[in-house]
């Protein structure tokens, strides 16, 4: 039986170069380690909440992983506290999520 494409099971790898992924991975990192308030688990994925004003930066970022990481699912919704990050993925890349953006 053939598989429609519409069908595939996504790829579960980023698009990014060794030296453009290091480069995005710093950045998140920067933005980790300043803004991060809180960060749990979720059934699949992370719930992170960033301090009020990374706005630009949180939805420059995600609109780029949106691109080379069309696997994940990544919803930003602005809240008063400041905005929420909720990344979701395909059971096979939950460990990618956690790598990124778990507890370090």
């Amino acid at each position: 039986m053939k598989t429609h494409p519409e069908e595939r099971e996504p790829v579960l790898a980023c698009t990014l170069d060794t030296a453009d992924a290091a480069a995005r991975a710093a950045r998140w990192r920067q933005l980790l380690t300043a803004h991060l308030r809180a960060s749990e688990a979720t059934a699949h994925g992370r719930r992170l909440t960033f301090d009020p004003g990374v706005g630009p930066e949180l939805d420059e970022l995600v609109a780029a992983e949106r691109v080379c990481c069309p696997f994940l699912t990544l919803a930003v919704t602005p809240v008063a506290g400041g905005p929420v990050l909720d990344v979701a993925a395909p059971e096979g890349a939950r460990e990618i999520v956690e790598a990124m953006f778990g507890p370090g």
